[in-house]
């Protein structure tokens, strides 16, 4: 059987099969355990699966092998061959429910979604951030128009009336407060010169 077969061919196999038995070692997206599926809403056919398949996660239903371990596939297909019609009609069900479920339309119209979702996120993220940039320089161009007012208002030369104002008051306090160091003798000699006139009197 190593040769390709056409494709109705295959469906016709695919349709007489009591068991389809998948023993890949490594596989990626392997379409031949969904294509049994499909033909199988009479016969109700067991599916046996390598755990090194894609679908071995996504068909609950089907019987997970080791290929490498000889015994366990040996088992497997004793168990496919033999399992009740009643099981392998439940087991068929799960199948034929996850197949006709997740479709080619189903996965492009979700992949179509996402990126809808993405964009349209990216799309309202990216109008925040510009209204926020805009914000901050309405707030700096309004900085910069005080400060110019301010300065603007400010007389020549650099001080301000105020700053003159209390410069001068300090001088004046200065000077009040600071008397020579012989000026306090000058009055006490006075002071004495005046009682002796007095009592000489």
């Amino acid at each position: 059987m190593h040769k390709s077969v056409n494709f109705d061919e295959l469906i016709a196999l695919y349709s007489v099969s009591d068991v389809c038995l998948v023993t890949s070692t490594r596989d990626g997206m392997n379409l031949v355990s969904y294509e049994y599926i499909a033909t199988q809403s009479k016969r109700h056919g067991v599916l046996v699966l390598s755990e090194f398949t894609g679908a071995a996660q996504s068909l609950n239903g089907s019987i997970i092998v080791n290929p490498w371990n000889t015994e366990e596939l040996a088992n497997a297909m004793q168990e496919a061959v033999t399992m009740s019609d009643e099981q392998r009609a439940i087991n068929f069900t799960k199948l034929h429910r996850y197949v006709s479920k997740y479709t080619s339309a189903f996965w492009g119209q979700s992949f179509v979604a996402e990126l809808t979702r993405i964009s349209e996120h990216g799309e309202r993220k990216l109008k925040l951030r510009r209204e926020t940039m805009k914000r901050a320089e309405q707030k700096s161009a309004q900085q910069h128009a005080s400060e110019q007012n301010q300065k603007a208002q400010e007389p020549p030369g650099g001080a301000s009336l105020e700053g003159e104002t209390r410069t001068t008051e300090n001088r004046e306090i200065t000077r009040t407060e600071i008397k020579p160091p012989h000026s306090e003798n000058i009055q006490r000699e006075d002071q004495d010169s005046h009682v002796e006139k007095v009592t000489g009197t």
